[in-house]
């Protein structure tokens, strides 16, 4: 799967909302542009709160991120939790879209039936995207995926009938920028927060365009801004980065060679400024990856054995001055895979990093491979 390729599939999101069954009379995440169902009258208690916070929750994710999540099926009572996230874990290993094939956002929505074994059959294109190479990504995801694991037994009938959307975004691309800026939480926001130099120096805000658009005569570009410590946010900025600031923050800043006018041979070498206490530095450029020092194998969950997930996990790790993980984070996430991989990383131990001869807190990523015997 390419970088900015992702594969929705609201089967998860109920596995992780809904605490009790849905009714058969509750359809759950409906395809974009039919209004989300309102619970039936007289519905009382979880079942209609649980439809309630999933069309909440799907709402709320299409505004964080630049895509949907949308499906079609009637669960009739039964909790399809565990197989759901072994579903769409094994379909999401299978989708491959060739890189540079697809330029901009794209999406295409298939269907298909789950037999009670687990064997889908009757797959077919129920809305093509505009670029074949994404139809065909599709199509092969689904089919490559079969079978997966078995329907719950609970299940009544002979197969579940089952919709995916297929959306593709292009990768975000980081580029510089030091303000000032007008940054909307909503494109169509009428508030903004002014982000000013200073605040962007202060707190190292790098920012990473994910698409550009016009709104109201406006021309904006929706970006993720990463501080340095804290939470990413999602949003939109009245600044268009050129390609200049886009190659700018793809290379490492050099000191000049020379300056006209200077003594021949130079001055003497001033000593390193001390390193501030509880500095933080990233690995990159001068800043080497540290040596880990304690391994620890991930324990590898039955469950995505069973739906026979395999990959790498990207890991964010804040290392301490001492060489142990103070916090980590998932950057490139196998959904089955996550927990596992994290629980093995926080324990695993590195070797101090040192600026200036002393000791200092780095933010590096390092990867967890799980592999089927």
């Amino acid at each position: 799967m390419t970088p900015g390729s992702r594969l929705f599939c609201a089967l998860c999101l109920m596995s992780g909302l809904c605490s009790t069954p849905i009714s058969a009379q509750d359809q759950v995440g409906k395809p974009a542009g039919d209004p989300a169902p309102d619970p039936p009258k007289g519905a009382r208690g979880s079942i209609s709160d649980a439809v309630r916070n999933l069309q909440d929750y799907v709402k709320r994710q299409n505004e964080a991120v630049d895509a949907g999540a949308h499906i079609e099926f009637n669960a009739k009572g039964v909790d399809f939790g565990p197989w759901a996230r072994g579903f769409s874990a094994q379909v999401q290993r299978n989708w491959v879209v060739t890189s540079g094939a697809v330029q901009g956002a794209d999406n295409a929505v298939v269907a298909m039936k789950i037999q009670r074994d687990g064997t889908i059959t009757d797959v077919q294109m129920k809305r093509p995207a505009t670029v074949a190479a994404l139809n065909v990504a599709s199509l092969n995801a689904v089919t490559r995926s079969s079978p997966v694991l078995p329907l719950p037994t609970q299940y009544p009938d002979p197969f579940l009938l089952l919709t995916i959307n297929f959306e593709y975004r292009p990768p975000a691309r980081e580029f510089v920028f030091t303000g000032p800026a007008e940054f909307y939480p909503l494109a169509d926001a009428t508030t903004y927060e002014w982000l000013t130099q200073e605040q962007i120096t202060k707190e190292g805000l790098r920012f990473f365009a994910v698409g550009a658009e016009t709104i109201k005569g406006r021309q904006l570009t929706k970006v993720r801004v990463r501080p340095r410590v804290g939470t990413e946010r999602v949003g939109w900025i009245n600044k268009v980065p050129t390609e200049a600031d886009f190659a700018r923050a793809s290379q490492p800043l050099s000191a000049p060679s020379g300056i006209i006018g200077a003594v021949v041979g130079g001055l003497p070498q001033a000593p390193p400024p001390p390193t501030p206490v509880g500095a933080t530095v990233r690995v990159g450029g001068t800043i080497k990856p540290p040596e880990k020092t304690k391994h620890v194998d991930p324990e590898y969950p039955a469950i995505a054995q069973s739906a026979r997930v395999q990959g790498v996990v990207i890991v964010e790790v804040l290392i301490r001055p001492d060489g142990k993980v103070n916090s980590a984070r998932i950057v490139r996430s196998i959904p089955l895979l996550d927990q596992a991989a994290l629980d093995a990383v926080r324990q695993w131990e590195f070797a101090p990093t040192l600026l200036n001869g002393a000791p200092v807190s780095v933010i590096s990523t390092v990867t967890v491979q799980f592999a089927l015997n």
